[in-house]
């Protein structure tokens, strides 16, 4: 079984991309649950994608996916679309898991209210620390400003960042294995830009690593 948690803020594209993963893991016969928390706003407020699948042979050995919902340390993944939400959700990740983050902030409604400065820095520190501590297996700080300006589009973060997650190893099939859930999820006028960042992505967690 491999757990999944996509946390980010309202407008990132965050349901889309639990969306590819899941048709991913269809597209191989795997069987999979999604679900997504969504916070006080649609936009702006924080949205947490979980998926779930099962291989085929696990299925096979009676194994069993009764809940859309990752439990609690439990995720082998983590994709984090903005640094403090990435920290918001470490608690579904479990020992030895793999971070994916963008480095990019969206300042949290609390911070603007109360008129504080948020850069992300302290947060990228500190999962740097618990890369440092093998708490968390594999961290990659993805520059997604960078893909999103080479690509000529801020709406292909999400994808970005699923390529650099295939690269991981922690979703079990590579990026290439998403080109089917872009072509059936995504206009087809957007569709090749997808791709170019799908890979963009894939190759900075290799440069990375």
């Amino acid at each position: 079984m491999i757990n999944v948690i996509i946390a980010g803020v309202g407008g990132q594209g965050t349901v889309l991309a639990s969306k590819l993963i899941a048709y991913a893991a269809m597209e191989r016969e795997d069987f999979v649950r999604t679900a997504e928390t969504i916070g006080m706003a649609q936009r702006g407020g924080s949205v947490l994608g979980h998926v779930r699948f099962l291989s085929a042979r696990e299925l096979n050995q009676g194994k069993e996916l009764l809940s859309p919902l990752v439990p609690k340390a439990q995720a082998d993944l983590l994709i984090g679309f903005e640094p403090g939400e990435a920290v918001r959700a470490l608690d579904f990740l479990r020992p030895g898991g793999v971070v994916v983050v963008a480095s990019g902030t969206v300042p949290p409604v609390t911070a603007t209210l109360a008129k504080r400065r948020y850069d992300g820095n302290a947060e990228l520190a500190y999962l740097q620390s618990l890369a440092a501590s093998k708490h968390i297996g594999k961290l990659v700080v993805v520059d997604g400003q960078s893909i999103c300006e080479t690509c000529g589009s801020p709406r292909v973060l999400n994808v970005a960042l699923l390529g650099a997650a295939a690269s991981s190893g922690a979703l079990g099939f590579s990026a290439d294995q998403f080109d089917k859930a872009i072509e059936a999820q995504i206009k087809e006028r957007f569709v090749a830009l997808n791709k170019q960042a799908l890979r963009l992505g894939a190759a900075e967690f290799t440069q990375k690593m």
